[in-house]
C-alpha cells in the first residue's frame, strides 16, 4: 500500500469521524426546544421532569439541544399541557428516555459541557440525586446507530 493511499485514507477516516461526532453533538443554536408539544410520548422522546418520580411539571425532547435556558417546562391546566414561565436548565430531578433505538446524554452545562449522564434507550431514572445528577442538565445530545 502507497504511502500517498494510506494519507488518503487516513484523512476519509478522520473526516468520517468529525462527521459522527457532528451528528451527535450538534452546536448549532437551540430553537428552544423545537417540537415539543409537553406530552412525554414514547417511542422517541426524552423526559425531564421537574420533581422526583416524574412529576410535577415536565419538558420533552425529540433532538439535540445545546442550551436549556429557553425551554420551557409544560404543565397541565386541566384540558392540555401549556409552558410554563419557569426554565428546564438546571431543574430537572427525574428522567426517561422513552427512544426505543437512541440513547440521550444530559450535560451539566449548556453546549455539552461539565459531568453528563447517559440515558441509553428506555432507561428512566426516578431519582437523579442517586445518579449525582439533581438539577444539573443544560443540554442534551442524542447518538441513534
Amino acid at each position: 500500500m502507497s504511502a500517498m493511499f494510506k494519507r488518503m485514507a487516513s484523512s476519509v477516516l478522520a473526516i468520517a469521524g468529525a462527521a459522527l461526532a457532528a451528528q451527535i453533538v450538534s452546536t448549532s443554536p437551540a430553537l428552544a426546544n423545537p417540537g415539543a408539544d409537553g406530552y412525554c410520548t414514547p417511542p422517541h422522546e426524552l423526559c425531564v421532569y421537574r420533581l422526583f418520580n416524574y412529576v410535577d411539571m415536565q419538558a420533552d425532547y425529540i433532538g439535540t439541544d445545546n442550551d436549556f435556558r429557553d425551554d420551557s417546562l409544560w404543565y397541565w391546566d386541566g384540558d392540555e399541557m401549556l409552558p410554563g414561565a419557569e426554565t428546564v436548565e438546571n431543574r430537572t430531578s427525574s428522567a426517561r428516555n422513552l427512544d426505543t433505538s437512541c440513547t440521550a446524554v444530559l450535560w451539566q452545562f449548556k453546549d455539552f459541557g461539565g459531568e453528563y449522564l447517559v440515558m441509553y434507550p428506555q432507561t428512566a431514572y426516578g431519582d437523579l440525586r442517586q445518579q449525582a445528577f439533581d438539577n444539573k442538565a443544560s443540554s442534551v445530545s442524542w447518538g441513534c446507530p
